[in-house]
């Protein structure tokens, strides 16, 4: 027997049989008491999952605008110090962790039959024998190309390459705790 239903018919000797109309309506009111108190109390659990469940985002919330208030005066300290600069990152490390600017890496939208025929015309050494423009390879386009004021530019001539826009994207800072901390 559940144990609801021994809260409501104690275990006694006898045991309780459907045999006419009138036991079967008291089993039927029985039921739908049991099916009450079902509901109430797993309304009564759901309304605790709700609450902690809000609970558990609000510390979440707290958590994350105070570690974004800690990020942002350590990235203002950053500014202010020297720090290791490669060509991907900059980096300062404290004994507790360290403070890591990563630079925004920069991508290409290419036009393949523009940067074909203007590589014909400007710089042949960039073409593969296929006839594609040598992006990547030994003698790359790419390792050629300098960005200023948001344009690919030859460098070996100073010319704009056409069929070139390229995209910086932002840089992000961020901080690494040291193992242990």
């Amino acid at each position: 027997m559940n144990a609801i239903l021994k809260e409501i018919i104690p275990e006694t000797e006898e045991r309780f049989e459907v045999y006419d109309d009138k036991s079967a309506e008291w089993a039927l009111q029985k039921l739908a008491e049991i099916r009450t108190e079902e509901a109430r109390l797993v309304g009564a659990c759901n309304e605790q999952i709700a609450f902690y469940q809000q609970q558990a985002q609000h510390f979440k919330d707290r958590a994350e605008n105070s570690a974004a208030y800690f990020i942002g005066l350590l990235n203002a300290y950053f500014d202010t110090v020297p720090h290791k600069t490669t060509a991907t990152q900059e980096k300062y490390q404290l004994p507790s962790g360290s403070l890591v600017l990563k630079k925004g890496r920069v991508s290409f939208k290419r036009d393949e039959a523009a940067m074909l025929a203007w590589c014909k015309a400007k710089a042949p050494k960039h073409i593969k024998v296929v006839e594609s423009t040598d992006w990547d390879g030994a003698n790359s386009l790419k390792k050629s190309i300098i960005i200023a004021a948001g344009a690919a530019i030859y460098a070996e001539t100073g010319e704009l390459v056409e069929g070139v826009i390229p995209t910086i994207g932002a840089d992000s800072f961020t901080v690494e705790l040291a193992k242990g901390v």
